[in-house]
């Protein structure tokens, strides 16, 4: 069995993974575990030792050897993959304000989904398994795209502004809302009755 394109599992897998080398970053081990075993049942690891120790015969299965370093993933809490079209366009080391003049000129709505495939691959690669997405203007493109990536996420969608537009009448697919939270962008740029509404 083998985790295409990934080192860790389907989120509800059940089974043992044999890792090379194990960094498992906490308290109740040492840093480093050679040739370890991690047990999972229903995507949640219930078991980690020095696989010698193990007796194979009452592992989970199936077994998956994993060779080389595996780590804890990584969550990014702050992404905006509906901006990830604009790498590169904007103009960078010369302080704020250039860099917010270059922007306001870009097109906001002009992202693909290979872009977006690209920018979701490049997480995950990274060790990146769940994503914090602000999102305002293409829900759906990105929740197809995350999705496609087999990324874990949640998608913040922001309003910002003094004006209370209300909503604005497109009710999201039961996939994108099955993952929205609604939230303003900061206390000195959104209205308080918008805050209070996202509460």
């Amino acid at each position: 069995m083998s985790f295409p394109g990934a080192v860790f599992p389907p989120p509800h897998w059940s089974g043992t993974l044999r890792i090379e080398h194990l960094w498992p970053a906490s308290p109740e081990f040492p840093p480093h575990l050679g040739d370890s075993a991690v047990v999972c049942r229903r995507g949640t690891i219930v078991s980690v030792g020095s696989w010698p120790e193990r007796n194979s015969a009452h592992l989970q299965k199936p077994i998956v050897d994993l060779p080389g370093h595996i780590g804890p993933a990584l969550i990014n809490a702050h992404s905006h993959l509906e901006l990830s079209h604009l790498r590169g366009s904007v103009t960078r080391g010369l302080g704020f304000e250039a860099w917010f003049s270059s922007l306001v000129g870009l097109d906001l709505m002009d992202l693909d989904s290979k872009t977006l495939d690209q920018a979701v691959t490049e997480m995950r690669d990274s060790g990146v398994v769940h994503v914090a997405d602000t999102c305002s203007r293409l829900p759906e493109l990105v929740t197809s795209a995350l999705n496609r990536g087999g990324m874990g996420f949640h998608l913040f969608m922001e309003r910002i502004g003094f004006k209370d537009r209300g909503p604005d009448g497109r009710a999201p697919s039961p996939t994108v809302a099955a993952h929205t939270v609604p939230c303003g962008h900061a206390l000195y740029s959104t209205a308080p009755t918008i805050l209070a509404a996202a509460k």
